[in-house]
């Protein structure tokens, strides 16, 4: 077997952890080792669990802080485990992720290095930037998953297109299905009258995701239609200011902030359309799933999001910060079920073909085959 060592900073719930999590549950394990490196310590992190179930070994690095010598022993311990283990691919993933596992590698002689870039027009300060174009210069290859995220990689941070590869999102499209009694049971948790339409969102409360504009989309939608609720999964930075400003807008009654959750592919069931009022996207793993779940989006029109909706027939595309537009479109979708049945099933076959887990997955093994095969042919004609 070919062991592959994964570098990711924290096992929290996010887009890039649930990307490993499928990656995990689809790579061929009669051909593949993985070994994940979390730089942190995720014993008590909320994706520890089902990753560990998955027969997954997890490294705690233990991290903490900037760099001391305390850590640089952490890391000199990394690199010989990577010799030890006879590594021979490492994928980085998210900035410290990327520069540690391709630094830690390189240091190791792991013939194979990758890092991955799954957002684009990140605010680098001038640090963070040498250490990722430090980063690209080691790596053998970056990932990006869409071609607005590969533009980003090779004009702001300086890297060859060949060394580039679009590998897109993918998800599980054989999705569990909440019954009838578990959907009333989850909307009754939530405060939600049974009767009420559904509109939610999945993203961390950061500045990217455009938080502002959901709760003014639903300020709006609400003052057309009274009996739709809406539902924000996720946490972070913003959460308490998003609802402060939810009070302030006098929606509160009718916004449900849900915190962060691990089932969010069972929670989305209960959405009759899903938004994305992201500022800035790589390619949202929450919206592919919502669309793989047959719920019609509503998304604006950044980064990835035009790869993946396909305007007019799986859902709606707006600019950012159109809020008025955002909300026209999702009451076109709550005003006519037929559309939104039709748009949800275009969504779903476009899903299963284009973007499922089964077909990302095959992608980097195919890339980690072709790569440690130009390393042995090279080394062979020395």
């Amino acid at each position: 077997m070919i062991p592959v060592a994964y570098f990711i900073p924290d096992l929290n719930v996010g887009g890039a952890q649930r990307h490993l999590l499928q990656v995990f549950q689809h790579l061929e394990r009669k051909r593949f080792e993985p070994i994940l490196f979390c730089l942190g310590k995720s014993m008590d992190q909320a994706l520890h669990a089902r990753i560990n179930s998955l027969d997954i070994e997890i490294v705690d690095v233990g991290l903490e802080g900037a760099f001391t010598a305390p850590n640089l022993d952490r890391l000199a311990r990394v690199t010989v485990q990577l010799c030890k283990r006879k590594v021979r691919v490492v994928h980085g993933y998210l900035l410290e992720g990327n520069f540690i596992g391709v630094l830690s590698g390189s240091l190791a002689g792991v013939p194979v290095l990758i890092n991955s870039r799954r957002s684009s027009f990140d605010q680098y300060s001038r640090p963070q930037l040498a250490a990722v174009r430090l980063a690209n210069r080691l790596s053998d290859r970056v990932t990006a998953n869409s071609s607005a995220v590969a533009d980003f990689v090779r004009t702001i941070e300086s890297c060859p297109a060949r060394k580039i590869t679009m590998i897109p999102n993918g998800v599980n499209c054989d999705l569990p299905v909440l019954s009838l009694t578990e959907r009333a049971e989850l909307k009754k948790q939530w405060g939600i009258p049974q009767d009420a339409l559904v509109v939610g969102t999945v993203a961390r409360f950061s500045w990217k995701k455009g938080y502002e504009d959901f709760l003014r989309m639903a300020s709006f939608v609400l003052s057309r239609r009274q009996n739709v609720r809406f539902v924000a999964i996720g946490d972070g930075p913003l959460y308490d200011p998003m609802r402060r400003m939810a009070d302030e807008l006098g929606i509160s009654p009718y916004v449900v902030f849900a915190g962060p959750r691990s089932d969010t592919a069972l929670s989305m069931q209960l959405f009759d359309a899903y938004t994305c009022t992201s500022l800035m996207e790589g390619m949202s793993n929450a919206l592919l799933e919502a669309m793989a779940l047959g719920i019609p989006v509503v998304a604006t029109e950044v980064g990835g999001n035009p790869e993946n909706v396909i305007h007019g027939l799986t859902g709606y595309l707006a600019p950012p910060r159109a809020v008025r537009r955002l909300a026209q479109a999702v009451l076109s979708i709550l005003d006519d079920p037929i559309l939104a049945r039709s748009m949800g099933d275009a969504g779903k076959s476009r899903t299963a073909t284009t973007f499922s887990s089964e077909i990302m997955v095959r992608r980097m093994e195919e890339l980690y085959t072709h790569l440690l095969t130009r390393k042995r042919g090279a080394c062979n004609g020395r």
